[in-house]
């Protein structure tokens, strides 16, 4: 097929249009619509262009075909854009041929029996300071697995390797000479292929011990089609074309001229990023640390911000834009408090470091006292657990029954953290509070009948409080040492049925253990 068809292929079925489109955007910074001329502007800054725009003269070609073409860059015309590049890389590539057509005549011909020429033939003949694409050609350096295993290593077509060698000996270095190569492939496609399956591991192996299931000749021709097409375009393209030309290699070309041209009609320019900000210089950032760092040592002050001025928290808020720390800077400023000064609720006294004030009853709602101590841990509003009555939440229950007050005991015995004598402390002080009013103060009254209805009302009160002050220990605490002791001999007899052969059910239904677990229940419930 003529060269511009499949320059047109090569144009839209590799990266080369997206490239010039990204570099378009990345050119213009966001300007989606703008006159052709602004573009023209914007592309003389080397450093935005990369690809086959880095290169001087294609940049220049480019821009006098961009005047030509006139009107302005958007979406509608980006696909135009493109063509205006591929004009450019035509012209590039047809001076290229030119210059090779001298170059083939002094390329040694390929006698019968021999190996085809390779890179030290060839070498001499390239331009001075051109020879990277020589280098870098692939079918170059095949010459030497030729010369090794003729039979094995068959050699391309003379003339297409003729023709392949002469453009890469006379392209210049850079992306002009890859995009030589690779449309010398698409033009001769089919000799291409044909060398592919030529090779014996191109073609379907018989069947036997080392194959179990062989190619057939379909799938080993698509095969063949695809490892060619891969050294121009990209797997997925080469992919679609097989499945476009229903792995037909007579049917490529207009495969890949029509999956060129519905690539053609999605051409977009794409939406510009702009790049992130430069880092600061590691010397620079160690400096300004430095100077923080004395700066601190000298006693300098941070200013601190002020927690009742909006703007401020504005700043700081929208400071924070990225940081988990915005949205505990929000919640603070709708509810401000720290967790531990929201547990406190008014007329709460703290225990000073004389222990003077602590375990002082709260007053609750409605002349209720809220429980001060243990109790306290779990109240809801200052009065009872939540599903508790004051009946529930004092008694232990059975001794089976797990009630509220042994839910977090360690062993049965003390909640994790607690000693006897705090546990104890602990129950009483809940014991007192929940019996314990507060006492109303009165305004004090005038004569003798104010000191008697002062002494009646004081009496009531006085006997409950003292019950708890005149015991030395709470009732219903249990015997910590002999349940301890108790459950150190329940262990060792079993260790001891244990080394005697007695396990499992036998073990728990030993007249002994049934007798010393049942003693220890009773401890526990004392």
């Amino acid at each position: 097929m003529a060269s511009k068809d499949m320059l047109e292929a090569l144009l839209w079925l590799t990266p080369i249009a997206k490239d010039l489109l990204r570099v378009i955007s990345k050119s213009l910074r966001g300007a989606a619509s703008c006159p052709a001329s602004q573009l023209v502007s914007s592309l003389g800054e080397t450093e935005q262009c990369d690809g086959l725009l880095g290169s001087a003269s294609i940049r220049k070609a480019f821009a006098v075909e961009l005047q030509a073409l006139g009107g302005e860059v958007s979406e509608k015309t980006a696909p135009a854009i493109a063509d205006a590049l591929g004009k450019v890389l035509l012209k590039e590539i047809e001076e290229i041929k030119q210059k090779a057509i001298s170059i083939k005549g002094k390329i040694p011909k390929q006698k019968k029996g021999e190996a085809m020429p390779g890179y030290s033939a060839l070498v001499p003949l390239a331009a001075k300071g051109q020879s990277q694409a020589l280098d870098k050609d692939w079918l170059v350096w095949h010459a030497s697995a030729n010369a090794h295993a003729k039979e094995l290593v068959s050699a391309p077509p003379e003339a297409v390797a003729a023709e392949r060698a002469a453009l890469a000996a006379c392209s210049p270095d850079g992306p002009v000479s890859e995009c030589a190569i690779a449309l010398h492939v698409l033009e001769h496609l089919a000799a291409y292929i044909n060398w592919e399956l030529s090779f014996a591991g191109s073609k379907p192996p018989t069947a036997g011990i080392e194959v179990l299931a062989p190619f057939d000749d379909k799938t080993a021709n698509e095969v063949a089609i695809r490892r060619v097409l891969t050294t121009v375009l990209t797997p997925d393209m080469a992919v679609a074309a097989i499945s476009e030309a229903t792995g037909d290699a007579g049917k490529m070309p207009k495969a890949l001229q029509k999956l060129a041209s519905e690539m053609r009609k999605c051409a977009v320019i794409p939406m510009y990023a702009a790049p992130p900000a430069p880092k600061e210089p590691k010397g620079l950032k160690d400096s300004k640390d430095k100077k923080g760092k004395k700066g601190e040592e000298v006693g300098s002050i941070v200013p601190a911000v002020s927690t009742g001025d909006a703007g401020s928290f504005n700043a700081l808020h929208a400071a924070t834009a990225t940081q988990e720390l915005q949205w505990h800077l929000l919640a603070y400023r709708l509810n401000p408090g720290t967790t531990l000064s929201q547990t406190m609720t008014t007329g709460t006294q703290v225990a000073s470091p004389k222990g003077s004030q602590a375990g002082a009853v709260k007053p609750g709602p409605q002349g209720k006292t809220k429980p001060a101590g243990f109790a306290e841990t779990w109240s809801l509003a200052g009065l009872l657990p939540p599903g508790h009555t004051t009946t529930s939440w004092t008694s232990k229950g059975p001794p089976v029954s797990d009630v509220f007050n042994t839910v977090w005991s360690c062993s049965g015995m003390l909640p994790p953290g607690h000693t006897p004598s705090s546990w104890q402390n602990g129950i009483s002080s809940a014991h007192a509070s929940a019996a314990t009013p507060p006492k109303p103060v009165a305004a004090k009254a005038q004569g003798p009948a104010a000191g008697k209805a002062e002494k009646t009302t004081a009496a009531p009160t006085a006997a409950p409080t003292a019950a708890p002050a005149s015991s030395s220990a709470a009732p219903g605490v249990p015997d910590e040492a002999a349940i301890t002791a108790l459950g150190n001999d329940i262990r060792v007899l079993k260790e001891k049925l244990k080394a005697e052969g007695v396990s499992g059910k036998k073990l728990n239904d030993h007249p002994e253990i049934v007798a010393m677990v049942a003693k220890l229940k009773v401890l526990k419930s004392s």
